[in-house]
């Protein structure tokens, strides 16, 4: 199967491991498990859900002794679908997977008050995305290989909110004049609107 290791922002890292049984029980057709199921691991992790000709396939948890876990859809014994992961230091991303990696829409929160809720791609911020400082300042915009890259509107944390380009995490200019947060609106654009899938819409 596979763990996950820590990461920062934009990516987790996943580290294919193999682990042996040490019992598995459940429904079964033709030798494999098939339907519901339980696996536990010598390690003393822990898998609970949805099998299809032995493969972990569907809706299912694993969770690990140190206090991480996952919970959503399974694909080819993969995490792929939505789904939530949550570290033992609790860090938490709740959105889409493919094949282990954060790939769609997605929210990623940290326990100092920093997120990050928008696309991702291959385990980076790619796409509109919106990125909140523990200490008040966001962004709202676009982001490239996990850096902010194209029209964006960053807010300070006094309130005050900004147009603005950037290439490659730099800023190259201003569009506008700063407004109160309360007059956002007048900065906004179509393209800037994030679009969350249903599952984190009502979270």
């Amino acid at each position: 199967f596979f763990f996950w290791g820590g990461g920062e922002g934009g990516g987790v890292g996943g580290v294919s491991i193999q682990q042996q049984r040490l019992e598995e029980e459940g429904e079964w057709q033709d030798d494999a498990a098939h339907g519901t199921g339980r696996e536990k691991f010598q390690d003393g992790s822990l898998y609970v859900g949805s099998y299809s000709r032995g493969i972990k396939d569907g809706k299912g948890k694993f969770t690990w002794t140190n206090g991480t876990e996952y919970e959503g859809a399974f694909k080819d014994n993969t995490f792929d679908g939505f789904g939530t992961y949550k570290w033992a230091d609790g860090r938490i991303y709740s959105g889409e997977w493919q094949a282990n990696r954060f790939q769609g829409y997605g929210r990623m929160t940290w326990t100092d008050g920093r997120s990050y809720e928008g696309e991702y791609l291959d385990d980076k911020k790619n796409g509109l995305g919106a990125f909140v400082w523990s200490d008040g300042r966001q962004h709202l915009g676009f982001w490239v290989d996990g850096k902010q890259d194209g029209i964006g509107i960053f807010t300070t944390s006094n309130g005050l909110c900004r147009k603005g380009r950037w290439e490659k995490g730099q800023r190259m200019e201003w569009l506008s004049e700063p407004v109160v947060k309360a007059q956002m609106e007048t900065l906004m654009e179509p393209v800037l609107r994030l679009k969350p899938p249903k599952e984190l819409a009502v979270a």
